[in-house]
């Protein structure tokens, strides 16, 4: 299983850092992985166009996760939840510091993916509403409850649009082609780059 996360996560980083420019990982916390997007200095001052970043790399995942059950044989299923909103951000701890960040956004994110379907992409009202004139479809899930808020929260599942176009006009995002590298391709990248990191650190 250890083997397994491990794969997956470093796959994940992978299409993370070559596949989406404004993405950005946060931390991992057992099995859960956090990323951003829009959080670094140049970075376009458009939130919709962040959130589509989010939404694509959510659906490419859906995509390596689908391959490799077919490859191995076995059902793997992810819950991913989206938000957006404000966020404070910043380096904590002496010892260990790492960058992190905080708020009801990043709670209510979390919330979005615990109270997900496995296999499903779950996401607030509002950030149904930034997205909902972009190339994707989208199911009403209905009312979901939200740890440390009052009351429930409507939420919509993310599909797949029909005519997904880039985020950025006039420029093809290879995140936007179904399975355009596959989980056997990740793996191959991960085990070359830890051969040269092997053969660079003696």
């Amino acid at each position: 299983m250890m083997a397994f996360l491990h794969y997956m996560f470093s796959s994940v980083q992978l299409i993370a850092e070559q596949e989406f420019e404004h993405l950005e990982k946060i931390k991992t916390i057992g099995s859960s992985y956090m990323v951003a997007s829009g959080l670094g200095e140049g970075c376009p001052f458009n939130s919709t166009y962040h959130l589509q970043q989010l939404a694509d790399f959510a659906l490419r995942l859906n995509d390596i996760l689908e391959d490799f059950g077919e490859s191995s044989k076995n059902q793997f299923t992810l819950r991913i939840g989206i938000n957006n909103g404000p966020i404070v951000a910043g380096v904590i701890a002496v010892c260990k510091p790492h960058y992190d960040i905080w708020g009801t956004t990043v709670n209510v994110a979390s919330r979005m993916e615990s109270t997900s379907v496995p296999g499903r992409i779950q996401m607030t009202m509002k950030t149904y509403h930034r997205l909902r004139h972009r190339p994707y479809e989208f199911e009403y899930r209905g009312m979901a409850p939200v740890k440390g808020i009052d009351g429930l929260l409507e939420t919509y599942f993310l599909e797949r649009g029909k005519c997904a176009t880039p985020a950025t006009p006039g420029v093809q995002r290879p995140y936007l082609r179904r399975r355009s590298s596959s989980i056997a391709t990740l793996v191959l990248q991960l085990l070359n780059s830890q051969k040269k990191f092997s053969v660079n650190s003696r």
